[in-house]
């Protein structure tokens, strides 16, 4: 022990005593200190609520769903972008927050009977479907059923907030008289348009002049960056095709799935809601409880106690019923209870979130299930996927072994007995089938497959399918030849040349109409034509749309004059407007009701204002910290220092 004393204080001791403590560390508490802030997929804290990177990306996946029928999905990924996802969640959550702390609340019964009544959850019937709703809410990107409750909780709260702030806001008769005066303003326009195809026959364009142009842009005219690539590809389905299935499986499967979907079947629940808060604590609630619990003893009507004592005014009126309820849609405490109790039965009071519930089960509603028949197809595919899985993962986990340690796909597809496939060119947008999952984009463009030339790691396009890639051809951006692109250059020069020629005679026109001559004797000397509306209002739909907003963007004329501007065609060239003769909107022939509307109007737009600036302002409040463990300030690098600081290595 003493000859150990002496090493310990040595300086050889000393190191390898902090060596030792190192370890002990790294071991202990490896991933609390040596993992960088962000590193865990924290995209962001908005007030110690941490954004998820797996979060962003479901309410990514979420937007683009949701307009996937309408626009094709790879436009879709270009536009939402992941940055501007994680902004919008950061301004809900600083707003969710800010509501909470002002007060807002959710009832629980506005809740479930919003998401009751949403159409897509009903069945043909119109009635509300639990096997529906758990179905729709997994496939657009929710977790489970109680993530879409919170969603829906959110959108209720900005609902309430919105709805607060535009009963505030008030708009006056002078408000209104200024729009109307301003808003139904009408303009006389006469246009004259100067297209760059008018001048096209007018202009040549030297070989000089294209070779010029082609000389002077070094960075221009190149081709696109393209890839092919290497892969080997495992499937659960193949596994799972060589999986014998016990038809007594299938059949207690089956039976399984039914004794399920019974379990959760819907049932018609009526409560009693002793509400809690500022003017009752919990045990006056569990007083008053008490006392409705007496009253149903003595034989008194459980609807009739509802109407006199619940203190839900949603549900107290329809003797607390709430109708039929699948489950999952209840918070969590009144669920089990009210899923786990017989017909007629009432129970204990239960603590929900506004207070203490007594629950009573009216009605439970027969369950529709398929026929043996009609579901055993779906029931031995799953069960032989099941029995395969364990074969396949550990398939995936060799291949990602094998992947890492060859520097080639060759040796594992040998190994594995899978075959390498190539793909054909395609661009950093991707290409058909695998190509288009942004997935395999990402590994493809990755500095260690693109650029070190390794085998990827197991990429996951879908459930059940793992791919390992590898870059096969890299074609980078490069100049094309003089030849090749010598008719592009010709065809830009020219159009160039053709929309200043209109740009010029547009310039010339102007300055004839505003030296005093007439329209038309400008347009005849210049050979263009000229255009006439009268009266013209903003909403207009017979006159060009650029040349009604050029029209009310220039400067009203003095009476009895007129005056010119100059607009941009969304078609290309220019066009040159001439208002006269302005005439202000007034409410002189408003009846009251139509005065009362667009006041009501006015003031909708006035309290989505203050909502605008309200979510602004509650950002600007709330305490965000975005992360970012590729960017992070020390780095793996850094926290190392700071843990050999901490031991006295330094």
């Amino acid at each position: 022990m003493e000859a150990f004393r002496r090493m310990i204080q040595s300086t050889l001791g000393r190191v390898f005593l902090a060596l030792v403590l190192v370890v002990f560390v790294l071991f202990a508490f490896g991933t609390q200190f040596l993992t960088p802030p962000g590193a865990q997929g924290e995209l962001a804290m908005v007030n110690d609520r941490r954004v998820m990177s797996q979060e962003v990306d479901q309410a990514r996946e979420r937007q683009i769903a949701r307009y996937a029928g309408q626009i094709d999905r790879k436009t879709l990924e270009g536009l939402i972008k992941r940055e501007d996802v994680l902004d919008g969640l950061i301004r809900e959550i600083a707003t969710q927050d800010a509501a909470r702390a002002a007060g807002v609340i959710v009832p629980p019964a506005l809740l479930q009977k919003t998401i009751m009544e949403i159409p897509d959850f009903q069945d043909e019937a119109g009635k509300f479907s639990p096997s529906l709703f758990q179905q729709l809410v997994t496939r657009n990107g929710f977790a489970n059923t109680s993530a879409f409750g919170d969603y829906v909780e959110n959108r209720l709260l900005a609902q309430q907030v919105a709805g607060a702030l535009s009963d505030s806001a008030f708009a006056t008769r002078q408000d209104l008289e200024l729009l109307t005066r301003m808003g139904e303003q009408r303009r006389d326009v006469v246009w004259a348009t100067f297209s760059p195809a008018q001048y096209l026959a007018g202009v040549s364009v030297p070989d000089a002049e294209v070779k010029a142009r082609y000389e002077s842009n070094a960075s221009g005219y190149m081709s696109e960056e393209q890839f092919a690539i290497e892969y080997v590809e495992l499937n659960l389905a193949d596994y799972a095709a060589d999986q014998p299935v016990d038809e007594a499986e299938v059949r207690a499967k089956y039976d399984e799935m039914v004794n399920q979907a019974k379990g959760n079947a819907e049932r018609r629940i009526a409560h009693i809601l002793i509400g809690t808060g500022s003017s009752r604590d919990e045990a006056a609630a569990k007083a008053r409880a008490d006392e409705v619990i007496a009253k149903l003893a003595a034989g008194e009507s459980f609807a009739k106690l509802a109407a006199t004592y619940s203190d839900d005014p949603g549900s107290k009126e329809q003797g607390g019923d709430l109708g039929f309820i699948g489950k999952g849609v209840l918070e969590a405490s009144l669920d089990q209870v009210a899923f786990s109790q017989p017909v007629n039965n009432v129970s204990a009071p239960v603590k929900g979130a506004d207070g203490l519930h007594l629950l009573k089960v009216l009605e439970i509603r027969d369950v529709e299930v398929p026929a043996f028949a009609a579901a055993r197809a779906g029931i031995v595919s799953s069960l032989a996927k099941d029995k395969a899985r364990a074969d396949f993962d550990a398939k995936v986990a060799e291949l990602g072994t094998l992947a890492y340690e060859s520097d080639n796909l060759q040796d594992p597809a040998s190994k594995l007995g899978l075959q390498v496939r190539k793909s054909g060119l395609f661009g950093r947008n991707g290409g058909p089938g695998l190509l288009a999952n942004p997935k395999i984009m990402e590994e493809v463009t990755s500095d260690e497959v693109l650029l070190d030339g390794r085998n990827s790691t197991v990429i996951t396009p879908a459930e059940g399918q793992a791919v390992v890639l590898r870059v096969a051809e890299h074609r980078v951006p490069a100049r094309r030849s003089f030849d090749e692109v010598a008719g592009e250059i010709r065809n830009e020069l020219i159009l160039e040349k053709a929309s200043a020629a209109a740009a010029d005679k547009a310039a010339q026109f102007r300055k004839l109409v505003d030296g005093g001559q007439a329209p038309d004797a400008a347009a005849t000397q210049l050979g263009v034509a000229v255009q006439r509306a009268t009266s013209v209002a903003r909403a207009d739909q017979q006159v060009p749309r650029e040349v009604v907003q050029g029209a009310f963007a220039v400067k009203r004329p003095a009476q009895g004059g007129a005056a010119t501007g100059l607009v941009d065609m969304n078609s290309g060239g220019k066009a040159v407007v001439i208002v006269s003769n302005v005439v202000d909107g007034n409410l002189l022939s408003a009846t009251p009701d139509r005065i009362a509307s667009d006041r009501g109007q006015l003031a909708g737009q006035f309290g989505n204002r203050d909502m605008a600036a309200w979510i602004e302002h509650a950002v600007a409040e709330a305490d965000v910290v975005r992360l970012d463990a590729a960017k992070s300030a020390d780095g793996i690098d850094g926290w190392l220092g700071k843990l050999r600081e901490a031991v006295g290595m330094n």
